[in-house]
């Protein structure tokens, strides 16, 4: 609600500058990686060894997951890739013995299971959170750090600003950051590939490990130290710019208005980051001539990309919203759980319900409306969270929930400029309004041509 009134981002407590400060001090290009070191506060309490702690939680999640063989190798799988790709490495006998003379800390780890069909099923957890025998933790002993992140909406209005629009992942992003071998001893957790005829083993995250505080700020940070840096923007100036503006933690979003501006642009961005020690890959775009231009192993072909928001550590939350790319449209994308009906009427099973529309530009913005009335009306009720609801809401909330698959019918273009060729001017109009239950607010772009007649184009409503 406050973009383009308040930069939240420029608003830096002392510790988050401080801790900039220090990190653009102490980063470092070596061996084709940036490398980092972990931002401990000052005065921080000396970390007790947790190993007993961490040795239990693996104890009690190999337990758990021998009663399920499928996640139990998949879990597997996903843990021995962290060494398999150079992400981890067994300790040596050296540096064990270094490390027990000093403060270290071990980090549990464990799956997680997101039912969400936008996200990995599994992936392991790291927990930096757990607490030693004093009560603390490697989280409580590390400054966070500010988010570096620009504005989602921002980022996806300028997506839709250009003719031809491609879009890109940042394979394994926070794992091609390197951490200084300083921190090593804060970088461990315990593995024996669920063998247990022998002892665990004792391993060191090499690189940003998701689940310690500071790691989103240290992997962005990086991509961001690299495309400020002088030698980089004399380079690559176009990729420098979409490294800074149009990049969502691993995900990057630009375009141009032709095939040859577009397709340079690729390569830029893929050379760009390839000069950092990330390797940009899944590429699409609504332009075939562009694909063309991008080696066959980076494409993605996929005909509808599901637009999704991430938190700091890489997390998803589908946003309802898919492009797709072949007919450079957006349309509602429902998610398993947004197409079942809510079984029981509660006021958290309806909320739940509502609150999964997450219509990031107010394309749908008629219809979830009426869901928050709906809301808006069960907080008068004098019933608890989970006390069954019955009569005149409950129908309306059933009538409101049945339309929801009917959304995918509705697709709206990408572009904000449908017309062929310049524009003379562009507007920006803004209208709100509101009643006693609700509010609405809609803005759009009215472009006048040279030939004086005018274009005008939806851009979002609340």
């Amino acid at each position: 609600d406050l973009i383009g009134i308040i930069d939240m981002k420029s608003i830096r407590t002392a510790d988050e500058r401080k801790t900039v400060d220090n990190f653009e001090k102490t980063i470092r290009y070596e061996n084709n990686r940036y490398v980092v070191k972990l931002p401990f506060k000052e005065n921080a309490p000396v970390l007790e060894n947790n190993m007993n702690i961490a040795m239990n939680r693996l104890f009690s999640m190999e337990n758990k997951l021998e009663k399920d063989p499928d996640l139990r190798d998949r879990y597997r799988e996903a843990m021995n890739n962290y060494a398999k790709h150079g992400f981890a490495r067994e300790a040596t006998v050296n540096e064990i013995a270094k490390f027990d003379k000093n403060p270290q800390y071990f980090i549990p780890h464990r799956p997680v299971i997101r039912e969400d069909k936008v996200t990995t099923k599994m992936r392991p957890v790291f927990n930096a959170s757990s607490k030693d025998k004093n009560g603390n933790s490697l989280n409580s002993c590390l400054y966070n750090g500010p988010s570096l992140q620009p504005e989602l909406v921002q980022v996806l209005l300028r997506f839709r600003m250009n003719n031809i629009a491609i879009m890109a992942d940042i394979e394994k992003m926070f794992c091609q950051t390197k951490i200084d071998e300083a921190d090593y001893p804060f970088q461990q957790y315990l593995w024996r590939d669920f063998d247990k005829s022998i002892e665990p083993i004792r391993y060191i995250m090499t690189s940003v490990m998701f689940g310690v505080g500071p790691s989103p700020f240290l992997a962005i940070g990086s991509t961001k130290y690299h495309a400020n840096r002088p030698d980089m923007n004399e380079k690559y100036p176009l990729a420098c710019q979409t490294a800074k503006e149009n990049t969502y933690v691993d995900d990057v979003c630009d375009g141009k208005d032709s095939v040859e501006e577009t397709s340079r642009l690729a390569a830029e961005l893929k050379q760009f980051f390839a000069e950092g020690g990330w390797n940009l890959t899944k590429f699409v775009s609504n332009s075939q001539e562009v694909l063309e231009s991008i080696p066959e192993e980076d494409r993605l072909i996929q005909d509808v990309i599901e637009l999704v928001e991430k938190d700091d550590e890489g997390n998803l939350k589908a946003l309802g919203i898919g492009w797709n790319v072949p007919s450079d449209k957006f349309r509602f994308q429902p998610t398993e759980r947004m197409e079942t009906p809510v079984t029981k009427f509660t006021k958290r099973n309806m909320l739940s319900k509502v609150a999964q529309i997450f219509d990031v530009f107010g394309f749908y913005s008629s219809f979830t409306i009426r869901g928050k009335i709906i809301v808006q009306q069960f907080w008068n009720l004098h019933k608890k969270w989970d006390e069954p609801l019955e009569g005149d809401i409950v129908d309306e909330f059933k009538s409101w929930e049945k339309e929801i698959p009917e959304l995918k019918e509705i697709e709206i273009p990408r572009r904000l400029k449908l017309f062929n060729g310049s524009y003379s001017k562009v507007e920006a109009h803004g209208f709100g309004d509101a009643s006693q239950i609700a509010y609405g607010r809609i803005i759009f772009f009215r472009f006048t041509l040279p030939d004086g007649s005018v274009h005008v184009e939806f851009v979002m409503g609340k």
